[in-house]
């Protein structure tokens, strides 16, 4: 399955989108792009927070993947905030990762709090 979300503030702004392909293994490959002028308002945080509830709950999900550029900090960093942790070499096999990409995983669990200036967020499935 492959689900969408769109991220609008408060002010009905649209902030970004989070994405997740449900795999039959029951991990979910996850994924997100925010407009750079709601980065670091925790925004990301509470919308990937969010669908990782979301999956867990409704689509059982065990374990969350992300594959990304290896040189891409700001997403590195929050993915880290969020308890997501380098994957193995037979996970970046398994996740068909190119040579200069990192796989990130995290197992389902509690979340975490959301940040308090992204409080009010509407995350809409599309």
């Amino acid at each position: 399955k492959w689900l969408n979300w769109v991220v609008r503030l408060p002010s009905n702004e649209l902030a970004g989108y989070v994405q997740a392909t449900v795999l039959a293994s029951g991990a979910s490959l996850v994924g997100y792009e925010f407009a750079s002028k709601h980065w670091r308002q925790g925004i990301g945080s509470a919308s990937i927070n969010a669908m990782l509830t979301e999956l867990a709950e409704s689509y059982t999900v065990h374990t969350f993947v992300a594959v990304l550029k290896s040189a891409n900090y700001r997403s590195m960093g929050l993915l880290h905030h969020l308890g997501f942790s380098l994957g193995t070499t037979e996970d970046a096999r398994t996740y068909e990762a190119e040579e200069d990409d990192t796989v990130l995983l995290k197992a389902a669990g509690p979340a975490l709090p959301p940040h308090g200036r992204a409080r009010g967020l509407d995350i809409c499935s599309t």
